[in-house]
């Protein structure tokens, strides 16, 4: 009785373990007729069998005596949700090889179209186009311009990892190259300021339970590619950390009717009263400037900060690859913790700015390149492999400064205080908040 939909899933599954495993014998649906039903055929009788006498009872026995009743199921505790992260795991391993392959040669700028080349000479101060990228003069320093994906993107030709990416369809004026050069410029006094401040260390646990969760778009093949070649990270972040992960702990916020507060809101609870009070939570969705989306479903940066504050005794980490990081940076700006007590209690890490896209790789796995930077980060030094352990904040900082180089996109922080407004990238008038992790 299984429907067509049943046999394409099943198929799909099929084509996935048989490709992924170096095979190559793959299955279409489409080349197969299952509309026609097979001819019915009908089973052989099976013989009957007499049945067995059955035993005359003996006067003096007694009679048979029922089961004790079993003891109630015991409920699950944070010792059964632990993941393993001894040395020298072979899958954590090669997950982590996979992703650091996967985030090499993320490409850097293209040359812009014929069309957009000839806006860029008649608006702008190029000093050179002999080249596939031309050079222009902002504010005195030369720059490149060219294309990632469909936005417009410029680096400092003297210092590449000063860039950024300018939002879709921007007009390529004077005024808006000054002022987006202007905050490439703001942006990378921010994170050598960062850089200074690692060395006390951002950390996002110490010895307790922090249990990993993930809220995902499995609806969408990319986002749910994304989330299902992450699931490695789990490992990694057991070689590093005490970490937990309950049952129902990858959260599909795609399903039909599915509400992503609802289900958050549920397994945090679970979580919390086994003991648990530090999440890391990797949210795996396309995003608009006010939402992170999950097929028909959402959730808002207000709502999800409303769930964080249902639990003012837990610290929260929060990681998205949403584009616009779903509205996420410019909520927290305002977001005030009332309900906790601790300074970095809610901490968010969006994978680009409020206004500009984020990207993923696709060729060998799905990942996004600040994460796969990440995860090669986080894995040195832990686990047996070689080089100097980083703290999670200065993993972070050269995620966001390969991805900057890679792809143009610039990662965001922001981490809550007390009663007061979160600590963000940037904040230079309070050089002490170093992108909020000093």
């Amino acid at each position: 009785k299984a429907t067509l939909k049943d046999v394409e899933k099943a198929l799909d599954y099929y084509n996935d373990i048989a490709t992924r495993e170096g095979g190559s014998a793959m299955v279409n649906p489409s080349e197969t007729d299952f509309t026609k039903a097979p001819p019915e055929t009908k089973p052989k009788p099976k013989p009957k069998t007499p049945p067995k006498p059955k035993p005359e009872p003996k006067p003096d026995s007694k009679p048979e005596s029922k089961p004790e009743p079993k003891d109630p199921e015991k409920k699950e505790t944070i010792e059964d949700w632990k993941v393993d992260g001894s040395d020298n795991n072979v899958d954590t391993d090669i997950w982590v090889h996979d992703q650091k392959t996967s985030a090499e040669n993320a490409g850097g700028l293209k040359s812009l179209t014929t069309h957009t080349k000839n806006q860029v000479k008649a608006n702008l101060d190029v000093v050179d186009d002999s080249g596939d990228l031309p050079i222009i003069k902002v504010q005195g320093s030369k720059w490149e311009i060219g294309k990632y994906g469909r936005n417009i993107a410029m680096r400092m030709v003297d210092k590449p990892e000063v860039s950024v990416m300018i939002p879709h369809r921007t007009p390529l004026t004077k005024a808006n190259i000054d002022f987006y050069a202007e905050k490439a410029l703001q942006y990378h006094k921010s994170e050598v300021a960062d850089e200074a401040g690692m060395g006390k260390g951002f950390e996002i646990a110490g010895n307790e339970p922090m249990a990993c969760v993930t809220l995902a778009d499995m609806s969408d093949e990319l986002t749910g590619r994304t989330a299902k070649d992450s699931e490695g990270l789990t490992g990694l972040m057991a070689q590093r950390y005490n970490v937990v992960q309950a049952p129902g702990g990858n959260i599909d916020a795609s399903k039909r009717g599915a509400d992503p507060v609802k289900l958050l809101r549920e397994h945090f609870t679970k979580l919390t009263e086994a003991g648990v009070n530090n999440i890391y939570l990797s949210i795996y969705a396309h995003g608009s400037k006010g939402a992170m989306h999950f097929g028909k479903n959402k959730i808002t940066p207000s709502q999800l900060t409303a769930v964080f504050d249902e639990f003012p005794d837990v610290k929260f980490t929060t990681n998205a690859i949403s584009c616009y990081g779903g509205g996420l940076a410019e909520h927290m700006e305002k977001y005030q913790d009332t309900k906790g007590k601790g300074k970095e209690r809610v901490s968010v890490f969006t994978q680009a700015k409020g206004d500009v896209v984020n990207y993923a790789k696709t060729n060998k796995k799905y990942v996004t390149v600040y994460n796969a930077a990440l995860a090669n980060n986080l894995a040195q030094g832990t686990g047996g492999r070689p080089g100097k352990k980083m703290t999670y904040g200065e993993a972070h900082q050269k995620a966001d400064r390969y991805a900057k180089l890679g792809q143009l996109t610039d990662a965001e922080v922001y981490t809550s205080r007390p009663n007061a407004p979160s600590a963000h990238t940037a904040d230079l008038n309070d050089m002490s908040q170093f992108e909020g992790m000093a």
